[in-house]
Formats: C-alpha cells, sequence, structure tokens
C-alpha cells in the first residue's frame, strides 16, 4: 500500500506539473496574439476575446506554479509568493474598478501594435474572471500556511475557483452558454473557465498527499471511489454534448434530451456507489473473519503462550479496553473489535525466550527485555510490527538488519545472535540486552555534551564504524538515537552502534537499494543520501558529522518543521557554525565541519582519518597542558 500511494502522488503531481505548464503556455500564445494583433489568438475557436489582463494574469500564476513546484531555496519561494500577490492585486483591482463602476485607468499599455488595441495590464479583466484569480492568487500566497498545522488555507480556495469553472463547463457542454438567477444571466468566456479550472486542478494536486485533497491519491477505496466518480465525469462530458447535438439536430425534444442525460449521470454514481458498497461488504466480511479467529485464539488450548495479549477497541469512540472481549462499548454501546497487543509479560515467544519485559517501539519492530531459557540470560528480542509483517520489503530488511550486524563482531557495535520466522508468521531478532540510554535520551535529558567527554564517545563510534566499513557494511541511519551508551565496571562508558535494518552489504540486493529510494533520519542524512543517491563510507561520516554536532551543540546542525524542508536544507543549504559561546577546541570544530562538507570529495574519505584527527587533537591539548 505505501508504494501504491507514492505511485499516485507522483502521479497526481506530474499532472499537476503539465497542468502549470498548460496554463503558462496559453497565457504566452494569447500575449503573442495579442502583440502581433491575431485575431484567431486572441479569439480561441471564434469565441469571446480573451482580455490582455487575463493573458498576463494566467502567465503569472504558471510562473509562481512552477516556482513553488521546482523551487529548491526559500529566495525562489518567496518570489513566487510576490508573483502571486501581484496576481491578486492586479484582479482585485480589477473587480473594485467594475463593482463600484471606478475609472482606475487600469489599462495600462505595455504593448501597442499599430491600429489595434494594446496589451495592457493590470487591465482589463472582466469582475467574474477577476474574482477567479482573487481566489488563485489569494491561494498561491497563502500557499503553505497552515492553521494549527493540520488544515491548508490554499487549498478551499482553489476548490472556490474549480467547482463554479468546471459547472460552467458542464453547462457548456449540455449547450447551456448562458447561466440565469435571480440577479440576471451571465454568459462566460468558456475558454477561460476552462483554463482557470486547469490552473486550479495545478494548484490544489501541486501537493496531492496534503490537506482535504489527500483523500483522492489515497491507495483507500474511498480515493479509489473518488478518482473513478471524477473518471466518469470527464467521460459523461462528451457523452452530454452528443446528446444535446442530437437534439439542436431535431432527433428528439428536450425531454428525451434531458432524460437521456439523467440516466447517464444516475448509470455513474449507481455504479460507482454500487462499487463501493461491494468493497464495503468484503470488508466487513473479513473483519467477521479476523474477529472469529481472535475469538478462538482466546480459547484454544493448543495454542503456544506466544499468543499476543489483545485489547478491546471501540471503532465509534475510539476507546480502549484491556479486557479482551466484544461486548458492547460501555461508553457508546457500539460493538467492541478485537486487534493484537504487545507480547505478554510472561509469556513465551518461540519456545525458547521468556518475555520480561517491554522495552519500547522503534520505526519498524517492538523491543521486549527477554530471558533465554536455556541459557538463563536475558537478551532483546525484537519482532517486526504486525503491519509489515506481510510486507516483503520490511521483512527482508528485518533480515538484513540481522545478517549485517551478525557478520560484524566488535566491542562497539550491537551483537546478535539469532534471526527467523516465528510459527505464527513474525519476524524476530535477538540480540544483547544493553542496559543504558541512547545518546539521544542522553542529549535531551542534560543538554549539549562537554567537547572532553564526546570525543571519547566519538572514538568509540568511530572505531565501530571502522569495523563495519571495513566488513563492506555502510550503516546508512547513523544517529544519536542509534548509539548506546553502557557502563561498565571495568571499562568505564562503553557506546554501542545498535538498528542496522537500513544497513548496505556487499551482498544486498538490488531491489532493496537501489539508487533513487530515500532511506534514512533527514535530520541526519548526507546530501547525496537525500537526493536518493548511492550511499558509501562518505555518506556515513556525514551523518557522523551530524551526530558529533548535535552532541556538542545540543541541538542537530539542520531541522526543519517537515521533512521536505529538512531534505532541501541538507541539500542546499550551508551547514550553521557552532554557536561562540560553545567552549570547543579549533581542531575538533574543524573535524566536525569537514565530515558535514555537502561534496563528498572534501569531506573525511574514511573513518580511520576522523580517528587520526580526533587522537592528533587529543595530543595537542595534552601538550598544551603541560606546557
Amino acid at each position: 500500500m505505501p508504494d501504491a500511494s507514492n505511485r499516485l502522488v507522483k502521479a497526481f503531481r506530474r499532472a499537476a506539473t503539465v497542468a502549470s505548464v498548460l496554463v503558462g503556455v496559453f497565457g504566452a500564445v494569447e500575449i503573442v496574439g495579442w502583440i502581433l494583433n491575431i485575431e484567431a489568438i486572441k479569439r480561441p475557436f471564434g469565441l469571446m476575446v480573451i482580455q490582455s489582463g487575463t493573458c498576463v494574469e494566467f502567465l503569472l500564476l504558471s510562473i509562481s506554479l512552477l516556482l513553488f513546484r521546482f523551487a529548491r531555496n526559500r529566495y525562489l519561494r518567496n518570489l513566487a509568493r510576490v508573483v502571486a500577490f501581484v496576481v491578486l492585486i492586479a484582479a482585485a483591482l480589477n473587480w473594485v474598478e467594475h463593482t463600484y463602476e471606478l475609472d482606475m485607468s487600469l489599462v495600462y499599455p505595455l504593448w501597442q501594435p499599430r491600429d489595434a488595441a494594446p496589451l495592457s495590464f493590470p487591465g482589463p479583466i472582466a469582475p467574474d474572471v477577476a474574482l477567479n484569480f482573487i481566489g488563485l492568487g489569494l491561494a498561491l500566497t497563502l500557499y503553505d500556511l497552515r492553521i494549527k498545522k493540520r488544515f491548508d488555507l490554499w487549498q478551499p480556495l482553489g476548490l472556490l475557483v474549480a467547482v463554479p469553472n468546471l459547472m460552467i463547463l458542464s453547462c457548456y457542454a449540455t449547450g447551456h452558454p448562458t447561466i440565469c438567477a435571480f440577479f440576471g444571466c451571465v454568459r462566460f468566456a468558456v475558454v477561460t473557465s476552462a483554463m482557470l479550472s486547469v490552473a486550479a486542478f495545478g494548484l490544489l494536486f501541486s501537493k496531492p498527499d496534503q490537506g482535504i485533497i489527500s483523500i483522492v491519491s489515497s491507495p483507500s477505496i474511498g480515493g479509489r471511489l473518488l478518482r473513478s466518480i471524477c473518471v466518469g465525469l470527464v467521460a459523461m462530458a462528451p457523452l452530454l454534448a452528443l446528446i444535446k447535438a442530437g437534439e439542436v439536430h431535431g432527433f428528439y425534444d428536450a425531454p428525451i434530451s434531458y432524460g437521456l442525460m439523467s440516466l447517464i449521470v444516475v448509470a455513474l454514481l449507481g455504479g460507482c456507489f454500487a462499487w463501493g458498497a461491494k468493497k464495503m461488504d468484503t470488508i466487513e466480511a473479513e473483519k467477521t473473519q479476523v474477529v472469529q479467529l481472535l475469538r478462538d485464539s482466546i480459547h484454544s488450548q493448543s495454542r503456544p503462550a506466544t499468543a499476543k495479549s489483545l485489547k478491546a477497541v471501540c471503532l465509534q469512540c475510539a476507546k480502549e479496553f484491556d479486557q479482551a472481549h466484544v461486548s458492547p462499548c460501555p461508553d457508546c454501546g457500539n460493538d467492541m473489535t478485537l486487534i493484537a497487543d504487545k507480547l505478554r509479560n510472561g509469556s513465551i515467544f518461540g519456545e525458547s525466550y521468556e518475555v520480561i519485559d517491554f522495552i519500547g517501539a522503534g520505526g519498524i519492530g517492538n523491543v521486549y527485555l527477554v530471558k533465554h531459557l536455556m541459557m538463563n540470560k536475558n537478551v532483546a528480542l525484537k519482532l517486526i510490527h504486525a503491519h509489515f509483517a506481510t510486507e516483503p520489503k520490511y521483512v527482508h530488511r528485518f533480515q538484513r538488519e540481522a545478517k549485517s550486524t551478525s557478520s560484524l563482531s566488535h566491542p562497539n557495535i550491537v551483537a546478535v545472535h539469532d534471526f527467523g520466522i516465528s510459527l505464527d508468521g513474525q519476524a524476530y531478532l535477538v540480540m544483547d540486552y544493553l542496559d543504558g540510554q541512547s545518546l539521544a535520551e542522553r542529549i535531551q535529558a542534560f543538554g549539549a555534551i562537554p567537547w572532553n567527554q564526546g570525543v571519547p564517545i566519538f572514538i568509540q563510534i568511530c572505531q565501530g564504524l571502522k569495523h563495519a566499513h571495513s566488513q563492506g557494511v555502510i550503516h546508512r541511519d547513523l544517529k544519536p538515537a542509534n548509539v548506546m551508551l553502557v557502563e561498565d565496571a571495568e571499562a568505564g562508558r562503553i557506546a554501542k552502534l545498535v538498528d542496522f535494518g537500513l544497513a548496505k552489504a556487499p551482498e544486498a540486493s538490488v531491489a532493496l537499494t537501489k539508487t533513487g529510494e530515500l532511506l534514512g533520519s533527514p535530520t541526519y542524512m548526507s546530501p547525496e543520501q537525500c537526493r536518493g543517491e548511492t550511499a558509501d563510507e562518505r555518506s556515513d561520516i556525514y551523518s557522523f558529522g551530524s551526530l558529533m554536532y548535535d552532541c556538542l551543540a545540543g541541538h542537530p546542525a539542520i531541522i526543519n518543521s517537515n521533512i521536505y524542508d529538512t531534505l532541501m536544507m541538507q541539500v542546499y543549504e550551508p551547514t550553521p557554525l557552532f554557536e561562540p559561546g560553545l567552549e570547543i577546541p579549533l581542531w575538533l570544530r574543524n573535524c566536525v565541519y569537514k565530515c558535514l562538507e555537502k561534496d563528498p570529495a572534501k569531506r573525511h574519505q574514511t573513518v580511520v582519518d576522523i580517528l587520526d584527527q580526533l587522537f592528533a587533537g587529543l595530543q595537542q591539548e595534552l601538550a598544551s597542558r603541560n606546557s
């Protein structure tokens, strides 16, 4: 499902880009028609003249849309917002001038052909068209602006433009070029309405995975149903036009024409909703089977003690209850649904491991403290999340973590002891239990780490990385959360690398590591990883530089409120320098800055180079103290 969703989002973005380009081409062609005074261009298809101000507005809209689509820094995005604001102001001035019957001299000539009307801007623009440009200009001016980070303001404005213009096109297809109401009759320029619809499409689907538009690009049943209806409506337009043409040519009268149109609309909507109802019935049947299987798992004596604990969830009011039963919800009376929860303490997993406690959850699985029954030794058990268990790609990555880590034997790398698939189909990984805290937890609790405490940790991480790289294993997800600090009575504080789930080994499958796949944590990813390129040792070195910066400064070098902007900053923004007040030796600052070079060729080329610089810096500090 995630792959299907990504494909749909990319398809809608490509379509939005094509729509934006089409709007720009249309505006540019119309401007040429005004400059050269070509009547056939100014009056496309022999219909109403496209006003000169409207042509310029379309071109500016396209420029703003494309800048927002492809801008890689905030300066270009601010330029896109300025262009959109020009569209908004020009349209607003035209609307005020027409509505209040003012003479604001908006027909400013940009080009004056001989014996013809000039190409002018910001006017003239018809008041109804101006309202549409106001909506689109305001939407682009407010692009990316949200209320409480949940509501996209620009999307409803785009819909307010799209819906009326699509209605106009539908009326035109059925032979009604005018719309009449209590305010009188209005005759619209169908070509202008068509291009406004295309511009609204380019705006709405520039980010199809966000806001209220995301349902259309969703691979869910609701998304498929909406897409089917939209495709049906588009396909229905020529059929309605054909039926109206039959009426105009006298093959039948108006009642028959409207009856045929109604039949087509009812057939389309009825077919879509019937398909949706059938899918819902299938889901309900599958849900009933799952609930029955869960009931059987509770009462069956043949099931081993590895069964997960169950919890009852009310899908109506979202309340959860510990007792595993399917009785009416005490709050709303709706039926309860059983879902699998974490492993129960005291249960036996894989006939060899007794669950002691739940440690925590990661991106791909849960981690438990368990005791090996035969060896009487505490170890950590990592189980893949249930919703990933049926995805071969995630199971393969889980398996790859086991293979990559088990091939490594080093004091600064967590040891993996076992990997397999349980009888109930769960992929699991058994590794050393590390009784300590992660480097990320250390930073969160105490802030920046003094450089003289941080360097010994950095050296240990480098030694672990050096061993991994010598075996051809690239970590690809190096960050403070994946470094555990363990206190040892003899060796003191030991740093251990964990979570090689994204590691790339020499024999790694091409399907899992192909160029173009985005893997890692954006805050610590190298620019080449952000671009989807192949990662090598130097990518780990960049991530290690980000880790050192985070430890020494108490916060990441690069971070933003959303993933996209963080990725763009990793690729294009220069790495910030340390704050002047931090007590960090110059040699250590330079070491971090060299690791964080955007160009891989300018970084340290191997971890050994970093170790040499760290040891040389420590010797320099020792010599300066002794002198």
